[in-house]
């Protein structure tokens, strides 16, 4: 992410003093004597039922704080997820009955996490002004590595801020995925782009701005699910890179998370044959060995989430995680079923091991010396203010670079791209006049300028004359869009997958 990481608190329990007849021991041997982090004083405390538990993250799929309570005292999980699309002030009162509730469980507080990746496509919180997507991120830094990385690293630093102020812990974001195949019917838009670099940039910018909020982020989807043909929601996706494709494309944004010190990484349900032939989120080879060993990887492992059409079948599904060297069962069919099932098949050992790090991820938040926190959320102004900020550093303009619509525009298009559109050109001076703007996701043909707000793929060498990238439908970035083709942005974003050079700036 890489300012440095959450304040981890690490508090020190002294050793018993021996009897007072004995003689003092030697300062040298005192200091010495093997002290008790927080994370082994709560490890202690829990039966082994209890640790099992730990790595249980069952879903919520209301606001109902009731339902909060009810899950918590049914599965006694060491987090939960948060599914029902809320507002930080409601998602507040289930967070904080949830948290209530594994309290007087007696229970170590809870990761509370979250799906929140901005754009449109995946958002859980709703925000009073919705934050760009991922591969405005992507083409920020395309146009402008240290200029797209610090937009990264101020858009997600406001987005953990507002989980927070909900009583979210853990976001699952960044995407971390090279989307090297158009046709991808999952990631596209989600990812930062199709170059390795572009997105290992725009993943570290985000590590380091959640950091900044102190919420924890969570890199997805380890090994790779950018050169997919199937969505794992549905059916076992397949990566047939060979390792060197591997180790080239798909590695290195997950290589540079961890080495920025990423707190999370979240596993797929793909199978990549280059390294077994089992899903990567129930393969050891691929957890333990690829990610753990020869990554150094010593975080929290998530698994997505088990209800998933690529793996709910596995009868042993939540046992086969755990071997493998995973962490986090989320959001599990039957959240008691998983833990029974680990319980009767998986050691101590590699238990132990898993809610270490589940203790680990609660003690760098705070949680195993002090209460969870709810702080205020930034405010409106400040959120559209970032949000039109990385908009314009993503910005990106095919065609044309120069200003078409010197005479006036007319916008035909809805939506929240359209009236972006709109407010970007007023503010610019652009009155109404007779080249048409055409914002949509579809193609319009040969028209002046087309703003195009689905995947960037279609609008490549459309025949519009200038055409204006703004990664989904996003107002801040029809704004920005707005600002670009009125000539009003000193630098615009390049392009983050393999296409025609873009322009560095209308004029």
């Amino acid at each position: 992410m890489r300012a440095v990481s959450v304040v981890a608190v690490i508090g020190v329990m002294l050793a018993g003093c021996g009897s007072s007849s004995q003689p003092a021991a030697p300062a040298a041997a005192a200091s010495a004597s093997p002290a008790t982090s927080p994370v082994e004083a709560t490890l202690a405390t829990l039966s082994r039922t209890q640790r099992v538990h730990q790595l249980l993250m069952p879903s919520i799929d209301s606001l109902n704080p009731g339902a909060a309570r009810a899950v918590i005292r049914a599965t006694r999980p060491g987090g939960l997820i948060i599914m029902a699309p809320g507002t930080a002030r409601q998602w507040r009162r289930v967070v904080r009955a949830a948290q209530d509730e594994a309290s007087k469980l007696g229970l170590p507080p809870l990761l509370i996490g979250a799906d929140q990746e901005n754009g449109t496509l995946v958002q859980r919180m709703r925000l009073p002004v919705t934050l760009p997507g991922a591969m405005v991120l992507g083409a920020a830094v395309a146009g402008d590595a240290e200029r797209g990385s610090g937009a990264a690293a101020e858009l997600a630093e406001v987005t953990g801020n507002w989980l927070a102020a909900g009583g979210v812990n853990i976001d699952f974001a960044p995407v971390a995925d090279v989307n090297v195949r158009p046709s991808n019917p999952v990631i596209g838009i989600r990812s930062p782009g199709a170059f390795p670099d572009v997105v290992a940039d725009a993943v570290v910018g985000q590590v380091q701005g959640f950091d900044a909020a102190g919420t924890l982020s969570t890199a997805k989807h380890f090994p790779g699910h950018g050169d997919t043909a199937t969505d794992s929601h549905l059916g076992l996706a397949k990566v047939t890179h060979s390792r060197a494709k591997m180790n080239r494309i798909d590695l290195p944004p997950f290589e540079a998370a961890v080495k920025a010190g990423i707190p999370a990484i979240m596993v797929a349900h793909v199978t990549v044959p280059a390294f077994d032939s089992k899903p990567a989120s129930v393969s050891k080879r691929i957890v333990t060995g690829l990610l753990r060993t020869r990554m150094g990887f010593d975080g929290l492992v998530v698994t997505d989430s088990l209800g998933m059409g690529a793996v709910a079948g596995r009868p042993h599904l939540a046992a086969e995680v755990v071997r493998a060297g995973g962490d986090v069962l989320l959001m599990p069919n039957d959240p008691n079923g998983a833990a029974a099932q680990v319980m009767a098949a998986v050691g101590n050992a590699r238990v132990d091991d898993a809610v270490r790090h589940v203790l680990e991820a609660k003690q760098r938040l705070g949680l195993l010396d002090g209460e969870p926190s709810y702080p205020a959320p930034p405010s409106t102004k400040q959120t559209r203010s970032v949000a039109r900020s990385a908009a314009e550093a993503g910005i990106t303009v095919l065609g044309a670079c120069k200003v078409l619509v010197s005479k006036g525009a007319t916008v035909v298009g809805s939506g929240a791209v359209a009236d972006g559109v709109r407010a970007g050109l007023r503010a610019a001076g652009v009155g109404s006049g007779p080249v048409r703007v055409a914002v949509g996701s579809g193609n319009p043909g040969a028209v002046d300028v087309w703003v195009a707000t689905g995947s960037p793929y279609g609008a490549l060498r459309a025949s519009a004359r200038q055409r204006v990238l703004t990664y989904g439908d996003v107002g801040a970035s029809g704004w920005a869009a707005g600002q670009a083709i009125a000539g009003k942005l000193d630098a615009l974003g390049g392009l983050p997958v393999r296409g025609p050079n873009a322009c560095t700036r209308v004029k």
